[in-house]
């Protein structure tokens, strides 16, 4: 969870897929990042914050753009805030990346648009559980093993390298 807006959850999302002109790496392996509260906008007698109605006078001095939403209500946002929305639609859409957008109160226009109650009841197939579970016990014991192997090894070569220096 991501727990910040506009510029540094855009920012977020790019270091999430690591998407650039030569290729997407998908960072931490995400099968989907879903959007919450990515709607770049407030209504009006909606919250400028989510914590907080007014923004400490935001809501109505940072009114640049009047304008309707997605689920057709009307809606204020500043001109950054304008500015990030159609700069995080153009990039997603760009890289053709699997971001979900649980919101229907935003401005993007992201094709994927699935509400959040549906996505979390997503899930991978149950029979995957047992098999993967057994899996990563495996690698971690494999990695140990491999650890263990590479100290004795070391040991070994340093052991060999002073023995050739008191021979010189």
């Amino acid at each position: 969870m991501i727990p910040a807006g506009t510029n540094v959850s855009n920012a977020m999302v790019v270091f999430l897929t690591q998407s650039d002109n030569k290729g997407r790496r998908n960072y931490f392996g995400y099968d989907k990042i879903m959007l919450i509260g990515f709607d770049y906008s407030w209504t009006y007698g909606g919250k400028y914050y989510a914590f907080d109605e007014d923004g400490n006078g935001k809501a109505n001095y940072m009114r640049h753009i009047y304008l309707k939403n997605r689920k057709n209500e009307d809606a204020y946002t500043s001109t950054n805030l304008h500015f990030s929305a159609q700069w995080l639609e153009q990039y997603l859409r760009n890289f053709n990346l699997p971001v979900v957008q649980c919101d229907e109160s935003t401005l993007l226009g992201i094709i994927r648009y699935r509400p959040l109650t549906e996505q979390i009841g997503y899930k991978y197939k149950i029979e995957d559980q047992k098999i993967v579970r057994q899996d990563m016990l495996k690698r971690d014991k494999l990695k140990m093993e491999l650890n263990i192997i590479e100290d004795r090894l070391n040991k070994i070569g340093v052991d060999h390298f002073n023995n050739f220096q008191m021979t010189t």
